[in-house]
């Protein structure tokens, strides 16, 4: 198994960034940055991990936390 991040979440990641180092705060931005994709990697060890993602019910699509930000997987 592998993780596969898509190109809208690559969009997403830089968004995040943008918006924080925006502040002036890059060494924030970049932390953050770092922790969503540690996490979203982390999946690799225990796929299932992740709750099933209440408003869709279905039992391959995921979410792990991170803060204020999710992030959506599919096993």
């Amino acid at each position: 198994m592998k993780v596969i991040w898509t190109e809208q979440a690559y969009e997403c990641l830089k968004e995040i960034y943008n918006y924080i180092s925006k502040s002036g705060n890059s060494l924030s931005a970049n932390r953050l940055i770092e922790r969503l994709i540690e996490k979203g990697d982390s999946i690799l060890e225990f796929h299932n991990r992740g709750r099933i993602v209440p408003e869709l019910g279905l039992e391959d699509i995921r979410e792990l936390t991170e803060g204020n930000y999710r992030i959506v997987y599919r096993v």
